[in-house]
């Protein structure tokens, strides 16, 4: 510690309130610094002459004469005139002044909350101009791939080579590229199994022209249609919606781009989505798992050609089973990919539209606008204070809450005043 922090804390060390942690840090410092001890040794000395000196009474003359003392300026400032002056408040505020100000807070707020309640109403704009517009949508297309400009895909099927003596025959199913030299080869490389779908969404002014290109375009492509709905009457006077057609169309995949370019000259196209999925891995794999599952089966019966127990017979009729079950699975697999590869599927929805013509109203006269202006100004007052009722009635249940909450809160100030001016009569 230094002198600085020792000083300060002399009395209380005297007195005995410091920790002892503090008297050892003060006791080292005391030992070692000459100045503070010499304090240390004055402020005991001073506090043993002060203890042993003896208690002076105090005169009576002495408590008369401040008592009195006190009483005469009591007396001078009571008889002093009041100078000071309240101040006045520039502006007080009368009752039916008070009364005038609640009515124009209240109407505030009804204003404020119907303006809110409203919520962003709008007028509908006038119409000024004539106007011919179209109702038949435009035509846009969003593509997920577009129709590809190379030579169209030609797949052939082929018979797989029949198996010799003692071997086992695989699924005979399949589609291979064609590899003579007299043509170019065509299809995926590599003999992938592509799978390729396409959607169209199609309007039209002649509904009944266009579909029959369309019945033209799958005859032409050697497609054919998988499913076929039409829905909707023609436009009439009485009916204003039309027909709609869903078409699902198998189109051999060799010929696909060939339909697809067809039919984007078909009516108006909205949309236009066309995907392809590889099922190459998928295919080899079942393939492969497919001749596993025939040279088991070969096993098996030529176990249960050798067997001569009937419960070996028996399981082993059951494996044989459960084989064939896994073999004829795997084929109907394959030949359903094959199905998806050789022919693609193609979605069209044609919805039959037609053109509108809308006259608007000319534009008015500079009279015509005044007189549609005060009335749609007494329109939108007469809005104003439909809404304004409904906002009341809407708050009405708070409104009532809050008057009984106020008059609770009146009758317990008023009670409490009461008893204020009890206490203070009894005490005068």
């Amino acid at each position: 510690m230094t002198c600085k922090q020792v000083k300060p804390l002399l009395n209380q060390w005297l007195d005995g309130t410091l920790g002892p942690e503090q008297v050892e840090a003060m006791e080292q410092h005391v030992r070692a610094c000459p100045d503070c001890a010499a304090e240390r040794r004055a402020l005991d000395a001073w506090r043993m002459a002060c203890q042993d000196a003896d208690e002076m009474p105090v005169p009576p003359t002495a408590a008369a004469a401040w008592r009195q003392a006190i009483r005469e300026e009591a007396r001078f400032m009571n008889e002093q005139p009041q100078t000071t002056k309240t101040r006045k408040p520039i502006w007080k505020p009368t009752r039916r002044t008070m009364a005038w100000m609640g009515v124009a807070a209240a109407t505030l707020v009804l204003v404020i909350g119907t303006a809110l309640s409203r919520g962003g109403q709008q007028n509908t704009p006038y119409m000024l101009y004539m106007a011919t517009d179209e109702v038949a949508p435009q035509a846009r297309m969003s593509k997920a791939m577009e129709p590809s400009a190379a030579k169209p895909e030609l797949l052939m099927e082929t018979e797989a080579p029949q198996a010799g003596a003692g071997e086992s025959s695989a699924y005979s199913g399949g589609v291979l590229p064609v590899t003579s030299p007299d043509e170019p080869e065509y299809g995926p490389p590599n003999g992938l199994k592509i799978i390729r779908t396409a959607s169209f969404e199609l309007t039209s002014l002649t509904f009944d022209e266009d579909l029959a290109k369309i019945d033209a375009l799958v005859k032409e492509n050697d497609g054919w249609a998988g499913r076929r709905s039409i829905s909707g009457q023609p436009f009439t006077a009485e009916n204003g919606y039309g027909r709609t057609a869903y078409l699902t169309l198998r189109i051999p995949a060799n010929k696909l781009d060939a339909f697809l370019t067809g039919v984007s000259g078909v009516g108006t196209v909205l949309r236009n989505d066309q995907d392809a999925e590889d099922i190459s891995e998928h295919y080899a794999d079942t393939e492969a798992r497919l001749n596993s599952a025939i040279l088991q089966r070969g096993h098996l019966e030529q176990l249960i050609g050798t067997t001569g127990k009937l419960a070996d017979l028996i399981e082993l009729q059951q494996a044989l089973a459960d084989v064939q079950y896994e073999i004829d699975s795997m084929t109907g697999m394959l030949r359903g990919w094959d199905s998806r590869v050789d022919y693609s599927e193609v979605s069209i929805t044609l919805t039959e539209t037609r053109q509108t013509t809308r006259i608007l109203p000319p534009k008015p006269s500079f009279g015509q606008r005044i007189a549609q202006t005060f009335f749609d100004a007494i329109n939108g007052m007469l809005a104003f204070l439909s809404d304004m009722l409904l906002f009341v009635v809407g708050i009405a249940p708070l409104l009532v809450a809050l008057g009984i909450v106020g008059l609770i809160a009146r009758a317990i100030l008023r009670g409490r005043k009461k008893r204020k001016q009890r206490i203070e009569q009894k005490e005068e």
